[in-house]
Order: structure tokens, then C-alpha cells, then sequence
């Protein structure tokens, strides 16, 4: 799956079903491979009688005709969120995404609807706006629930942490939005070991800057994405979410990585080199110990 980041200005098309709210913006975004499309902008007349609402916790589920799908949604996202905090270590903060800042999922009727409003493409499945806490999507796709939202959540928990710096590095960013995504956990693994011992992943040294556009045109973005998630799990699982939320934290502050690596992993990871042998060896054993 490939990742482009865009910014660009997009005004909704009419359509007969229009989200509640009447904004223009322009926002950063991050178009995920043929499944997702991030950042935008919607535009159109408040027609708030056309929707229900499903309230929970963190969310509030918009929908039109498909109260079990957004049962089904709203449920997902709250365990989705669990486990995005939970890993970020920002079970603490209990605060987050509540009340009036609850974060806001529209679930159009038809792809067809949500195409006119949105003005998304036909491959895309969803659609978020991050300064809004918005994501976009259409009634009756279940790999929305199961790979996109979780995917997509996590971009939003992490930016809204780090911001939107240049200094965080995609591999990091986009592979804790995979890592997120349970059923690509055990391939990423298994991916990350066979690049290993081929001797075919990337050095750390050569991800922190890597070109993503390159890398789909050599047909190499699956193996970055597989090899960025194995990396954030091998941080998340061997040493703790804590550890990595500071991690996190001090490059959001402007720290570089090996700074930001030694600050957080004082006596085990002190910059990228340790990193790369540490991770190598964890994905190795770990598979080994599955045999």
C-alpha cells in the first residue's frame, strides 16, 4: 500500500445527504495506497435533520439509514481507541476525545453518496479531516471497520500528539498506523524476518529518509510498510508503551532521532545503529521461538 502526502484545497459536492456542519479549509493529508484518502475539506448547507447519531464515549457516529452498521462502527472505534492510547501510553490521559472533543465518523448511505459529498475518488473507502477530528465513510464496506478505521484513528491520536513536524519520520508515523491494524501484525513479522535474513530491508539509517514514491515504483512499499510496522512493535512490545510515548514526545519537542532514541532507551537503544541491531535481533528470536 503506498503513501502520498498531499495539501490541497477540495470544496464537497452537493449531494442529497450533507454533513452537519458548514466549513471551508485546507488541509495536509495522506492519500493510503487505493483504500484511504486523508485530509480534505467538505463543504455544504447544515441538513442536520438527515442524520442519527450513535454517542459513545470518544465518538459520535453519524448515519442516515444503517443503524446496525454504526452500532457496529461505534463499537469498533472505542476498542480501536483503547488499544491506540494503550499503546501510545495515553491510558492516563482519560480526557482525550471527550465531550465536545469527540471525534465525529459520517456514514453516507451509498459509495455514490459519499463520492458527491466528499469528492473522493471511487477507489477511496473513507475520507478524514484532521483538524476537525472527521473521518468520512459510506455504509456497508466491512474493510472500513477492520483496516481503514483503525489505520486511520491512529493517524489522527499520533498527529495530534507529535503535530504535524517533518521531524517525525514516515516509518515511524505510518507504522504505527499498520501496527494498529491486528491482522497485519503477524505478517509484518514475517515479512520484516524474510527481509532479515535476505539481507533486503532498508538500513535505519537509509528509512529515515526514504523516498516513498521510489519505493512504489520499484513495487518495494510493501516491504516498508511491513518492515516500519515490525519496528514500532518490536519499541511498543520489547520495551513499553511508555518508553515510546517519550520517544514520541521528544521528537515532537525537535529532538533528532538518536537523541530522542537515547532519552527515552537511556541503557539499551542510545541512537538508530543500536536500533537496527536490537530490532533485528528481537524479529529473529521471535520467530524462532514460534517454530
Amino acid at each position: 500500500m503506498a503513501i502520498k502526502c498531499i495539501s490541497f484545497n477540495t470544496q464537497a459536492k452537493q449531494s442529497g445527504v450533507k454533513p452537519p456542519h458548514s466549513k471551508k479549509r485546507t488541509e495536509v493529508g495522506c492519500i493510503a495506497g487505493i483504500v484511504f484518502m486523508l485530509a480534505g475539506v467538505l463543504s455544504s448547507a447544515a441538513a442536520t435533520s438527515e442524520w442519527q447519531v450513535v454517542k459513545g464515549k470518544h465518538f459520535l457516529v453519524y448515519h442516515v439509514t444503517n443503524s446496525v452498521f454504526a452500532d457496529k462502527i461505534s463499537s469498533r472505534a472505542e476498542e480501536y481507541y483503547n488499544g491506540i492510547t494503550a499503546d501510545l501510553g495515553f491510558e492516563k490521559f482519560d480526557n482525550f476525545w471527550v465531550w465536545e472533543n469527540r471525534a465525529k465518523i459520517y456514514i453516507y448511505p451509498s459509495r455514490d453518496d459519499f463520492m458527491s459529498a466528499t469528492g473522493s475518488p471511487d477507489w477511496a473507502i473513507g475520507k478524514t479531516v484532521t483538524s476537525r477530528r472527521e473521518i468520512y465513510t459510506f455504509s456497508g464496506d466491512d474493510s472500513f471497520a477492520e483496516s481503514v478505521l483503525p489505520h486511520e484513528m491512529t493517524h489522527l491520536i499520533f498527529r495530534e500528539f507529535t503535530g504535524f513536524k517533518e521531524e517525525i519520520p514516515l516509518w515511524l508515523n505510518e507504522g504505527l498506523a499498520q501496527w494498529e491494524e491486528q491482522a497485519k501484525r503477524t505478517q509484518a513479522v514475517k515479512v520484516a524476518k524474510r527481509l532479515i535474513t535476505g539481507n533486503r530491508y532498508v538500513p535505519l539509517s537509509s528509512l529515515m529518509s526514504v523516498d516513498v514514491k521510489k519505493l512504489v515504483a520499484d513495487g518495494n512499499a510493501g516491504e516498508f510498510y511491513a518492515q516500519s510496522a515490525s519496528l514500532v512493535g518490536f519499541l511498543i512490545e520489547k520495551h513499553g508503551s511508555e518508553r515510546f510515548r517519550k520517544m514520541c514526545g521528544h521528537l515532537r519537542d525537535g529532538k533528532t532521532m538518536d537523541d530522542s532514541l537515547r532519552f527515552a532507551y537511556p541503557d539499551t537503544i542510545r541512537n538508530i545503529e543500536e536500533l537496527e541491531k536490537a530490532w533485528k535481533s528481537y524479529v529473529l528470536e521471535k520467530e524462532e521461538a514460534r517454530k
